[in-house]
């Protein structure tokens, strides 16, 4: 097994990974046919500000469009990427959805909880997360536990303090939340962690584009480009001898019954 793109995981690891969540996204654009697409109705007025103030193309509108509409869903599968990522680390396991914890180190020295960005966890879901940790960082007394925000506002790896919830009467004071063995950490000082060495997470971002570019040629070159929306709706429009933000006009507007369509 070589390590060409990474030296902390092998290339077949990697590989893995990618088409994980290549996988996700294919099952979410699929998802997407006609009558989802225009479910909500296309703002057309905003389709054409926006394709005229950015400078984009009807094609490359509809592809934002379309990525914006499975963003949701896609955003909860890049924490799983990186979970498995890590889990691919040798002297390190991934656990599946509904353990305790995401991931942890073999020999029972590191637990964490992986959320893809800083603002995943918010309200009153932040103490819950607090609460979960604290308990497995209380069953292994040993072990450092992390909070692990992978896209956060800043490099950092301390002791994870806050405060939060309704002033308390006597102390007058919002109640304040810390453990010594729970840690609150960006996702470039966790990869140094686990990978070993300091510019981890910078040459996972640097190798993910080739990474990703390599797969797909493979991948199209196997099996070939599914046909999905976009290339329907293009050659609808082709068949209607109109522009592709003439048929989508057409088609957004025909399914409310609007005078004229």
């Amino acid at each position: 097994m070589s390590n060409t793109y990474l030296s902390f995981i092998t290339d077949d690891d990697l590989n893995e990974c990618i088409e994980f969540l290549y996988n996700r996204y294919e099952d979410a654009l699929k998802g997407i046919d006609y009558n989802k697409f225009f479910k909500n109705r296309i703002d057309t007025f905003k389709m054409t500000f926006d394709t005229k103030i950015n400078n984009l193309s009807e094609e490359a509108w509809l592809s934002a469009e379309l990525q914006r509409q499975v963003e949701k869903t896609i955003t909860n599968h890049i924490g799983t990427f990186h979970e498995m990522l890590i889990g691919k680390i040798e002297g390190y396991t991934n656990h599946p959805l509904g353990h305790k914890y995401d991931v942890s180190k073999d020999d029972g020295t590191l637990y964490a909880e992986i959320k893809n960005k800083h603002n995943t966890v918010t309200g009153t879901h932040v103490i819950n997360l607090f609460n979960k940790i604290t308990e497995y960082a209380d069953q292994h007394p040993n072990a450092i536990c992390y909070y692990v925000r992978i896209i956060d506002k800043c490099s950092q790896n301390k002791i994870w303090k806050f405060t939060t919830g309704d002033i308390d009467k006597k102390t007058g004071k919002k109640p304040e939340y810390s453990h010594d063995r729970i840690r609150i950490i960006s996702g470039d000082e966790f990869y140094k962690i686990v990978a070993g060495y300091d510019n981890a997470f910078k040459d996972l971002n640097k190798v993910i584009p080739i990474a990703l570019s390599n797969f797909i040629k493979q991948k199209h070159a196997s099996q070939g480009s599914s046909m999905g929306l976009f290339a329907q709706l293009y050659n609808k429009s082709i068949k209607n001898q109109r522009s592709l933000y003439e048929e989508i006009v057409e088609i957004n507007y025909k399914k409310s019954n609007y005078l004229g369509y």
